[in-house]
Order: C-alpha cells, then sequence, then structure tokens
C-alpha cells in the first residue's frame, strides 16, 4: 500500500470517527514536505522499536547489520532498507528513545534522512507497511497530553510556537509551554481547595467550630479575584502579539501607499510610479513592529473612477478597510486634504488608526501643516514622514506601537493571556471568584459558599485539559499538522 493510498483510507477513517486508538503505534513526517537538508520520520507507541528493527540496519551499504536493539537516547549510523524487496531507500541516522523520556512519553524512534519527498515518503511507507499507521493531525501532542506529560495549556502552546512571526510571540507561547499559566492555575486551584475543604468541614462538623471565619478568607478570595482580573486585561495586548492585527493601508492615488509598504518591509515589494492608480489590487506582507506581527495590505488608491478594472480593485480596498483591524490612513502632507481625503477618513470613522503624513520632505511650514491636519481630523494621532527619503520611519513604528498597544508594556517578558479558550473560561472563573466573594461579605451559609467554589475548580480544570470534553480536544488538537 502507497502513502497515497493509505493517506485517502486515512482521511475518509478519520471524516465519519473522531476518536483514534492510543495503544497502537503511529508515524509521520515531522519535517515540511519538500526539499531540504533533512526530514525526519517521527514514530511513536509500543511497538515503535519493533517497527524500526525492520527497517533500520546499522553500518555501511556494504556491511550492513540487522539490529537486535537500541540503547535509549543515543544516534545510530545505517540505513533504512525496504522490507519487503531488501532494497536500500537511503542513508540515515536514527535514535530510540525509551518511554517515558520522550516527548509523547511514549517509546519514540526518529530518522533523520536525505530532505526530499520521496526517500522520505519511501521510509514513511516503509514504516507504515512495517506495523505503524499515520499519524492524525496533532496525535503525538495529543498522546503528549493524554499520556500527562504536559498539561492542555502546554499542548496549545506548541502550535503557538510554530505559528510564532515575532520573537515577542515566541516568548509568550515559550512562557506558557515552560508553565507560567499552569503554574498560576494550579496555585489559584490549590487556595480554592483548602478554602472548600474547611467551609466543607464546617458543614460536616459544625460542632468543632461554630464561629465560622469569614473574614479571614475575604482578603485571600480578593487577592485570588485580582489574579484572575489581572490575567484578563492582558488578553486584547495577548492577542495582539500572537495573531497579529490585519492593516489596511489606504488612502487616494499617489500618495505614497505602496512606498509606505516597501519602507516597512525594508523591501521593493510593490511597484512604486508618479501615475495615479498603479496599484489595482491588494498586496499583503507581514512585517514586525517591536514585536507585534502587522498583516499589512496595500490597497488600490479609493477615488471615484470609470475604469472597470481599478474600480473593482476600489471596491476590495473598501471591503479591505472594513475587515481590518488597523488603518493606516495616508495622506499627501504636501497638499492640502481634499473632499477625496475626507470621503476615506469617514470609512475609517470606526476604526483604530493612524495618520501618516507622507512627503513631509516637501513640506516648508510643518506647524502651519500639523494645524491644518488637525483642523480636518481631529485629535487622531498624525505622524510627519517621508517615505521616498526614509525620514521618521522609526517615529512611525513607534506610534503604531503605540496605538496598538494603548497600555504601557514595560517588562521585556511580561506574561499575556494569548488563547481565547482560557480567556473565556477565565471570564466565566472571575464571575464565580465574585459569587464567592459576595458570599463571604454576607456570610451566607458555607452550603451555598461552596457552590461558586466547586463551579471555579471545576472552570480551572478545563483550562488544564482537567476535564475538558473530546468535542474541545478534537478542535485543539485538530489545528496542528500530521506530524507534530
Amino acid at each position: 500500500m502507497t502513502l497515497s493510498d493509505f493517506t485517502a483510507i486515512f482521511i475518509g477513517m478519520t471524516a465519519n470517527k473522531r476518536e483514534l486508538r492510543l495503544d497502537d503505534t503511529i508515524a509521520a513526517l515531522s519535517t515540511p514536505l519538500g526539499e531540504g537538508g533533512i526530514s525526519i520520520i517521527r514514530i511513536s507507541g509500543v511497538n515503535a522499536l519493533d517497527v524500526a528493527k525492520r527497517l533500520f540496519y546499522r553500518g555501511s551499504v556494504k556491511s550492513l547489520k540487522k539490529i537486535r536493539t537500541l540503547a535509549s537516547h543515543r544516534v545510530y549510523y545505517g540505513h533504512i532498507v525496504a522490507p519487503e524487496s531488501d532494497a536500500v531507500i537511503d542513508e540515515v541516522l536514527t535514535v530510540y528513545m525509551k518511554a517515558p523520556r520522550s516527548y509523547t512519553a511514549e517509546d519514540v524512534v526518529e530518522i533523520s534522512c536525505h530532505g526530499g519527498m520521496l526517500s522520505s515518503r519511501r521510509i514513511l511507507d516503509a514504516a507504515l507497511s512495517s506495523g505503524a499507521r499515520l499519524a492524525a493531525p496533532g496525535e503525538f501532542t495529543k498522546r503528549a497530553f493524554l499520556n500527562g506529560r504536559i498539561d492542555l495549556t502546554q499542548a496549545e502552546s506548541v502550535i503557538d510556537i510554530i505559528r510564532a512571526q515575532t520573537d515577542r510571540s515566541m516568548d509568550f507561547a515559550s512562557h506558557q509551554l515552560s508553565g507560567d499559566l499552569s503554574n498560576e492555575i494550579s496555585n489559584i486551584k490549590n487556595i480554592l481547595k483548602t478554602m472548600l475543604a474547611y467551609f466543607q468541614a464546617s458543614i460536616d462538623f459544625p460542632e468543632d467550630d461554630t464561629d465560622i471565619k469569614y473574614d479571614d478568607y475575604i482578603p485571600v478570595i480578593e487577592k485570588v479575584k485580582s489574579k484572575v482580573a489581572d490575567y484578563l486585561a492582558t488578553y486584547d495586548e495577548g492577542r495582539i502579539f500572537r495573531a497579529g492585527l490585519s492593516t489596511a493601508i489606504v488612502g487616494k492615488p499617489n500618495v505614497g501607499k505602496s512606498s509606505l509598504l516597501n519602507v516597512l518591509l525594508k523591501e521593493e515589494r510593490a511597484i512604486v510610479t508618479d501615475i495615479p492608480g498603479t496599484t489595482r489590487d491588494t498586496i499583503e506582507e507581514v512585517v514586525n513592529i517591536k514585536g507585534i506581527p502587522l498583516r499589512l495590505i496595500d490597497t488600490a488608491g479609493i477615488r471615484n473612477s470609470e475604469c472597470v478594472i481599478e474600480s473593482a480593485g476600489i471596491k476590495l480596498s473598501r471591503d479591505k478597510i472594513k475587515q481590518a483591524d488597523f488603518v493606516l490612513f495616508v495622506l499627501d502632507a504636501s497638499a492640502p486634504p481634499d473632499d477625496n481625503d475626507l470621503e476615506i477618513f469617514k470609512l475609517t470613522k470606526r476604526k483604530k488608526k493612524l495618520i501618516v503624513a507622507n512627503k513631509s520632505d516637501l513640506v516648508k511650514d510643518h506647524a502651519a501643516t500639523d494645524a491644518l491636519l488637525k483642523s480636518h481630523f481631529g485629535s487622531t494621532n498624525i505622524v510627519r514622514i517621508s517615505a521616498k527619503k526614509n525620514e521618521n520611519v522609526e517615529q512611525l513604528r513607534n506610534m503604531i506601537f503605540e496605538t496598538v498597544i494603548e497600555k504601557k508594556v514595560e517588562q521585556e517578558k511580561e506574561r499575556f493571556l494569548i488563547n481565547s479558550r482560557h480567556r473565556d473560561i477565565l471570564t466565566r472563573t472571575l464571575a464565580y471568584v465574585e459569587q464567592i466573594d459576595e458570599g463571604l461579605t454576607g456570610r451566607i451559609f458555607p452550603e451555598l459558599i461552596c457552590v461558586p467554589i466547586t463551579d471555579a475548580l471545576a472552570a480551572l480544570g478545563e483550562v488544564l485539559g482537567e476535564t475538558t470534553s473530546d468535542d474541545i480536544l478534537h478542535q485543539i488538537f485538530s489545528e496542528f499538522c500530521i506530524g507534530k
């Protein structure tokens, strides 16, 4: 059976059945498809070593030796031999990692072969015909979670690391992988468990202590409430660092939108001419602005046009403004704003934006120009630049950051909440904690206080994956690529 045949069967199988067996052995290519220095085929499960024994021979082609076993965490040089034909497939390095000291906490074998689709495909085919099955998307990480090596927040951070586009977003994901959020959640859970045990004891043994210590727990729960609220307050910024912002560069024709894109990217990505209406379609690129991935969209200049092609581009520009998270509204600083500028400004009325007054090198009286722009556009942030001469571009970058991140971020490695699932659960948790606080202040019956404490503990368990449904797990791990 070829890899393509197996993949077709596998896709059909997983389309109808979400739950896959976790007591068998899986294999997949763990490096991207295509040409490269090396490719890595990962095999995990109870029979991983047996699969390797059928494929891997030590030594050179002239002196191949079939292996009986492999020592854990050692690199072996040899060749992969097709089990059906005894033909040598490729020269490889092989590592065996005995459970639980592996990524999945199972027996794992990793085979490093020459990069390229044919070699890696043949080795994977050989592994599949030797007792392994093709892994589902994210199944290696899912096994690591189910085997207790990582919790759910750490599993989710793996895909954030893979998708990170800036050093800052990589840092936040790495902190989560190392257990920062898990530790915070566990600390809060321990506080609530202690509180729950006390109030349950006061219910079960009322004769032991008639004076319930409500006042002792009020500052404790206030501290918990503050911690949860502080984490929630970082979500908007954390989401921006993690996912970035869709940023539309808009303005009328020939104001320098494409030049602005090029100067931010530090490369000639867009065609720049003196002819108005050069850009007919959108151009999209990602730029790193102090750790924030901005997905820049250079749009067609907006104006009234009878050209069918240009009109289509202008319509697309208007759509991009509606869809954008952030807008860079570009003006020609050397000329007074006209009706076209004012109309475009109205389109961005409900958007977080920054006005970029380009061609400032042609302006003689900057104070008068600034006053004129403010009279038309009010207190909206305005920054003067010359994209052509690369002037004030660093100030523009700083202004973009300050406009997008409204709160001052002082610590280089400040913790942020970056996952919407965590945000939703902690929002519920905060509501439960507020109920606990109200109950303590009102000195209600211990039985009633125990209810929101139990609810808060269950919610926090969802964050860590202790009380998470199969549907949620499937949704999380299905976002991964096969091989991770």
